[in-house]
This record gives structure tokens, sequence and C-alpha cells, in this order.
């Protein structure tokens, strides 16, 4: 997405709908998201939908064609 479509909530529903079809729909229990340590926006929605940082790590990224430090996020059924 790009800039333009930035600060409009836009994710934040999109995201919400699919925890909804994930607890609805699908009966999962339990959600796991994470994103690269040096993109903060994606950990501040994660947290704004209810997520929970469960641990970093260093993970292969494709696009960038190395390591990267990544953060893991869970959210559970209530």
């Amino acid at each position: 997405m790009g800039v333009t479509w930035w600060g409009h909530g836009y994710a934040t529903e999109a995201a919400g709908a699919l925890i909804q079809f994930a607890w609805g729909a699908l009966g999962l229990a339990r959600l796991k998201a994470g994103h690269a340590a040096d993109n903060p926006a994606s950990g501040r929605l994660l947290v704004k939908l209810g997520f929970q940082c469960i641990t970093e790590t260093e993970v292969y990224s494709r696009p960038r064609d190395c390591k990267i430090r990544a953060l893991k996020y869970a959210l559970d059924r209530n």
C-alpha cells in the first residue's frame, strides 16, 4: 500500500475482519503474526488488535535477501 493510504485505519479494519473470520468460521483458538523489527508501525497495529509480543528472533527475509530481526506475536481467543 502506498503512503496515500496510511493512517486511515484500513489495515486495522481488514485485520480485525480476518481475526473475526479466524475465530468464527475457522474456529481457531490462537493466531500468530510477526513483523520485521525495523517496522514498528506493524507492531503497533498488532498490539492495537490485542496481540502480545512473545519473542524476538532472527529470520531470513527473501525480499531483502538477508537475515533480519523479527518480532513474533500471538493472540488467544477469549
